[in-house]
């Protein structure tokens, strides 16, 4: 590699850790919601709407911070590599 070109092997390993992290996570919360929905014999009891509202909740958060850490860097990232379709405009369609 020159000295003029960037190396983003670091930046590129981040973000795949993120996503893969917390898509992981929330795979895991929608499976756990899943059986605890066909497990439990009476859903209308206050601790099975507690749990499903707690996992509810984690599976929301997780999408969430994933979706938004894919929107701050394709907006807020000045060195996005050549090859990625957010070459010339962002996902708010802002151009660089």
């Amino acid at each position: 590699m020159s000295k003029e070109e960037k190396d983003y092997s670091s930046y590129v390993e981040l973000i795949s850790n993120w996503y893969s992290g917390l898509l992981f996570l929330a795979g895991f919360t929608l499976t756990a919601m899943t059986i605890l929905i066909a497990d439990v014999s009476e859903p209308v009891s206050l601790s099975g709407q507690l749990i499903l509202l707690s996992f509810g909740i984690m599976f929301q958060l997780t999408v969430s911070v994933t979706a938004l850490l894919n929107l701050s860097i394709s907006i807020l990232c000045k060195n996005i590599p050549k090859d990625t379709p957010h070459e010339s405009t962002s996902s708010a369609g802002i151009s660089r």
